[in-house]
């Protein structure tokens, strides 16, 4: 059963059910859109209280308030018997907060199970509409806000009553994990080189050193012939970067021992040439693998063997201008190699 076939009784006694009863409809209209519509809805002019809800959807709220604005006016419209209007409004509920529900103070067991239904048909179109944002937002660079929405969609996917929702769900949630992790990547990929150039600009325009900005010489005695001041070290860069493909002056590291374990598990083992994945390291001046992360998931219980494996691979690290680097590199892997 879906809120269409909610009826107009049922829905006014969803929407009297906890009044706000803090506002009142007297100076309602000095009241903010969205506290003038809280108002009307409590004095249960619907209509009015729907006109203003409709001028608070343009202003730029916060969350809480987008949440308290969609709950209101889904009340209003089940009130008014618009129950199709109302369930687009709990679409817009839920995409604002997936785990929102209806507390026994709020409405009756009845409306509550008519909710929790629709959430139930609502919420998959909306977890794959916060996937395609979040996916459009990685793919144009914008990884802070893909990162958050992947945190969203992992967030939605943690509730068993969405996860069953569509068997595909598993899968999504897993790419989905994959995607945050290569944008929290990115995004500390942009500050390294940040701090980096920051600290280049910085040497830039540092004057020659001076004699007069030298350490003072020993005194000179009989005794002992003088010791002129010693000249302080070159400088060396500091190692805060993390290089990679995008860095066409620095010699990517060359692997030395790249062995993948023989461990099949279950799944038995492939036959060769079969791509098992794709997994990203992070080779530091020693040619030592210091992080591993899965970048393209083919099986799911090989992960983790591909991911021990990793962590002990050897490399010639990456040079720039003659020292030795970190570098970030993504490696294919196929079977009987």
């Amino acid at each position: 059963m879906s809120l269409t076939h909610l009826t107009v009784a049922a829905g006014l006694a969803w929407a009297l059910a906890a009044p706000p009863a803090a506002l009142a409809q007297d100076g309602a209209e000095a009241a903010s859109p969205l506290q003038a519509g809280l108002a009307l809805y409590a004095a249960a002019s619907y209509d009015e209280a729907l006109d203003a809800f409709e001028a608070a959807r343009q202003i730029d709220l916060a969350l809480e308030d987008r949440v308290t604005l969609a709950q209101h006016r889904m009340l209003c419209l089940l009130a008014l018997g618009r129950t199709a209007a109302a369930e687009d409004a709990a679409a817009s509920l839920l995409e604002a907060r997936p785990d929102f529900v209806f507390t026994a103070t709020e409405a009756s067991p009845r409306v509550r199970a008519r909710f929790d239904e629709t959430r139930r048909r609502v919420l998959p179109a909306v977890v794959r509409r916060v996937y395609t944002d979040a996916k459009r937002a990685y793919d144009s660079g914008e990884f802070t806000e893909a990162r958050d929405g992947f945190a969203q969609l992992a967030q939605m996917l943690g509730d068993p009553q969405v996860a069953s929702a569509d068997p595909a769900f598993a899968d999504l949630g897993t790419l989905a994990d994959g995607f945050r992790q290569l944008s929290d990547a990115a995004i500390e990929r942009r500050a390294a080189r940040r701090d980096y150039d920051t600290v280049q600009a910085a040497l830039a325009v540092l004057p020659p050193a001076a004699p007069a900005m030298l350490p003072m010489a020993a005194p000179v005695t009989a005794a002992r012939p003088a010791v002129g001041p010693s000249m302080p070290p070159p400088f060396a860069p500091l190692g805060i970067f993390t290089y990679d493909w995008r860095d066409k002056d620095v010699a990517p590291p060359m692997p030395m021992a790249q062995a993948v374990s023989g461990w099949w598990g279950s799944m038995g083992e492939p036959p060769a040439g079969t791509a098992l994945g794709a997994i990203e390291v992070v080779v530091d001046e020693s040619g030592h693998v210091v992080d591993a992360r899965i970048y393209q998931s083919v099986n799911r219980v090989y992960d983790a063997v591909l991911l021990e494996s990793a962590r002990q691979w050897r490399y010639q690290p990456a040079m720039k201008d003659g020292r030795a680097v970190k570098y970030r590199r993504i490696a294919g892997v196929v079977s009987g190699r």
